[in-house]
């Protein structure tokens, strides 16, 4: 699995290829082959560091191809 976290980075094109991609208001970002993967990590964030709950429907709606 390829997964990525960053606050803001860049992503090559050759990484991008069928990746999806969550970015938080915060400027936290998530991107991974697994659709799965960047809901949980997401989720976790939202939890984490802004004491937030998110549903899937609430990350599935934020994600895009990156």
């Amino acid at each position: 699995m390829n997964t990525r976290f960053a606050l803001g980075a860049p992503i090559s094109a050759a990484m991008s290829k069928a990746m999806q991609q969550a970015t938080c208001s915060c400027g936290f970002s998530v991107t991974s082959e697994n659709r799965n993967e960047v809901v949980k990590v997401i989720q976790e964030h939202a939890h984490d560091e802004h004491g937030k709950q998110m549903t899937r429907d609430d990350v599935l709606a934020m994600m895009k191809q990156a």
